[in-house]
């Protein structure tokens, strides 16, 4: 690949690395907690492949000078792979559980996920008391733990080699706006969770806070019905920070959903560039065939 200048590959590292972390802790929340974790609802389930993410991280981490920071990434790399696996396994162990075909599109791993959803509610995480859900279970908890253990390392490495352009927590916004933010996301009541939503933009309209701010407020608008205020704040969450592939995957939705085309086509196309994940890529990738089929009438 091309040289990348060296405040480009920190923030890269940077960012997967915590991406990563926190990706394998939801994993394990998803197949052992007691409840669902909510941070994305009706979207996020464990199954979507990071197999390509990882082969996109590991060619900005064979650029690392560092030989030492170097190693470390390429071992997490390929606890991320073993959790890729693990995933996958996961997803038939649910499906003879359930009692399911393989789900093959989105609406299906919808149908799926919230059948999930209501099983936990009633019984908790029953699937444990299957010998292959437990086995699993261990093998999950064992690949999440190494992955937990093993990133403080690599970010006292970045540190060292970085610190003077590492992105920093006072960056991300006031605290009390990520405050506002996390309490919101536990709100049931849709009306109450926007105007915490609201209450921490006064802390700023740019940066992370912001972004997630934007994002869940068109979440929240989607929710009650109101297509245009989401994808209003589904937009200023895309400007507000780096955009990312579902974001303009959730908005493509609302003007497919409206029958805007162009800009459905437009921002579907950014999403399935941006390495939007299973199911959500092939739901994109179907509305695309039936944009272009639209457009060409």
């Amino acid at each position: 690949m091309e040289s990348i200048d060296e405040v480009s590959l920190t923030a890269i590292l940077q960012g997967n690395v915590n991406g990563f972390s926190d990706f394998a802790q939801r994993c394990s929340q998803f197949y052992i907690g007691e409840t669902i974790n909510k941070e994305l609802p009706r979207i996020w389930t464990p199954w979507g492949s990071i197999r390509g993410r990882c082969e996109s991280f590991e060619s900005y981490v064979l650029n690392v000078p560092d030989v030492e920071l170097r190693e470390m990434l390429l071992i997490l790399i390929q606890e991320l792979r073993k959790l890729d696996d693990l995933n996958e396994r996961w997803a038939e162990a649910f499906v003879q559980f359930f009692e399911m075909p393989m789900p093959e599109n989105y609406q299906e791993w919808e149908k799926f996920r919230r059948k999930i959803d209501r099983y936990r509610k009633a019984n908790g995480p029953g699937w444990l008391a299957v010998p292959v859900c437990r086995q699993l279970a261990a093998q999950t908890q064992q690949v999440v733990a190494a992955i937990a253990q093993f990133k403080p390392h690599i970010d006292q490495k970045l540190s060292q080699l970085y610190g003077h352009i590492l992105i920093t927590d006072e960056e991300f916004g006031d605290q009390r706006a990520k405050d506002l933010i996390d309490e919101a996301e536990g709100e049931l009541d849709h009306h109450k969770a926007i105007n915490m939503l609201k209450r921490a933009l006064r802390y700023g309209q740019t940066g992370i806070q912001a972004s997630k701010a934007y994002m869940y407020l068109g979440m929240r608008y989607e929710d009650l019905g109101d297509a245009d205020q989401a994808i209003a704040h589904y937009s200023q969450a895309l400007a507000a920070w780096e955009p990312f592939a579902l974001l303009y995957f959730w908005r493509g939705q609302l003007y497919y959903q409206r029958g805007q085309w162009p800009e459905a086509k437009d921002d579907l196309e950014k999403a399935v560039a941006g390495d939007l994940s299973s199911p959500e890529d092939e739901q994109a990738r179907e509305y695309l065939a039936d944009i272009d089929k639209r457009l060409q009438a």
